[in-house]
């Protein structure tokens, strides 16, 4: 699963393994250490939750939209629909954003929506964060793959100690452009004006104290997170994992019949190397001395197994990279996002998503009924891309 990649040598998509999706993780996306700006446009919210500010902190450019715009590979046409640029005697334009010290990732979308620029090698540019480059040769038509398709590049590490984000978009050829822009902070800092680390202690403390005063009280056991659907390939790792509340509590996991699961008597159910004949529905039940319970039923789903069956979500996991098939180390800062490609046949798959490199899962949601295929593909920070990743099958009734 390698290609030919010039200069960088190949890059090896090692697996897709599976790992239940982690409780929260989807409301963590959208706290308080994450900027969203939504260049060239207003603010508003999108579809899942996460709040995108109206453009702000530019240093020249001029702004571009049309809320027509049909946009590919996303469902966030609104942050495609606008962007800056700069004219091309210009030859640069900047971003200076206010925030507080310390160390920052930042993520930038694009979209080709341009007709001039409707080609490959027609729009070239490098970005700087900090004013050091940090992206070099963005050709959005060429590495989006079309017109008017959205496409994502990361910049793992910058470190701020003036209180400012400077960030530069530099022509080599024609402009620069930018659609959106994401700013996390890897320390937790706050980006939004309410104290992250003194709301999180505050909310430890009060559920620490809910908690025990439940358990004092008798107050008996409850399941806090269900377990997730799975999907892999054989030979990878797979954990399903239960969340519960309660003194005294047991576990027993079971497959669908009531087949006792031996030796698995923790929260965590794990295949360390997960095969077909694994493949299947689970459940676990939970109990003390007083109440009894039990997980809703979900499915391991192992490539190359008849029928897999689901619910309409699954989380696909995958593990990244660590060398390129030339022997050399791939670096994580390298990678600059995981492209998800699905279809309901092998042989005709489109682009469903693109995810940060530093993400390793997805939820997929909303899957209708029939046979859905997915396969992963690594793209590196110069744009770079691996083959597609063996196919997984996924069956939905």
């Amino acid at each position: 699963m390698s290609i030919s990649i010039s200069r960088l040598g190949l890059i090896k998509v090692v697996c897709i393994a599976c790992l239940p999706l982690v409780a929260g993780m989807a409301s963590a996306a959208n706290n308080s250490s994450v900027k969203r700006i939504n260049v060239g446009g207003s603010a508003f919210t999108d579809s899942s939750g996460q709040k995108w500010l109206a453009d702000y902190g530019s240093k020249g450019g001029f702004k571009v939209k049309n809320r027509k715009l049909q946009i590919k590979k996303t469902n966030l046409d609104r942050v495609y629909q606008s962007q800056r640029r700069h004219k091309q005697k210009d030859k640069s334009f900047d971003y200076v954003i206010p925030v507080p010290n310390g160390n920052y990732s930042v993520k930038l979308h694009f979209a080709e929506i341009e007709n001039k620029a409707f080609g490959k090698g027609k729009r070239i540019f490098d970005i700087y964060a900090e004013g050091r480059k940090e992206l070099s040769g963005i050709d959005v038509f060429k590495q989006s793959g079309s017109a008017r398709a959205a496409m994502s590049r990361s910049i793992s590490y910058v470190k701020v100690n003036d209180g400012k984000l400077n960030l530069k978009f530099k022509a080599k050829k024609y402009a620069g452009l930018v659609s959106g822009i994401e700013i996390k902070s890897l320390q937790g800092k706050n980006l939004t004006g309410k104290s992250v680390s003194n709301s999180s202690n505050s909310n430890k403390t009060i559920n620490a104290n809910t908690s025990a005063a439940k358990t004092k009280s008798g107050t008996g056991l409850k399941i806090t997170s269900q377990p997730s659907n799975a999907l892999a390939s054989p030979g990878s790792t797979v954990s399903l994992d239960v969340g519960a509340s309660g003194s005294g509590i047991k576990y027993q996991w079971f497959r669908q019949g009531g087949t006792l699961v031996k030796g698995e008597k923790s929260s965590r159910l794990r295949f360390a190397s997960v095969q077909k004949k694994d493949a299947g529905k689970y459940y676990c039940v939970v109990r003390n001395s007083n109440k009894r319970l039990r997980t809703k039923l979900v499915n391991v789903i192992v490539s190359g197994t008849n029928a897999a069956q689901t619910s309409k979500s699954a989380t696909l996991s995958w593990a990244a990279p660590t060398k390129r098939t030339n022997g050399k180390t791939l670096k994580r800062s390298e990678i600059s996002e995981f492209e998800i490609f699905h279809g309901r046949s092998a042989s005709n798959m489109s682009m469903y998503d693109a995810v940060d490199g530093g993400k390793l899962n997805h939820l997929i949601k909303g899957l209708s009924p029939g046979n859905h295929f997915f396969a992963i593909q690594t793209v590196d920070n110069k744009g770079a891309r691996s083959n597609k990743s063996k196919t997984i099958k996924v069956v939905v009734k």
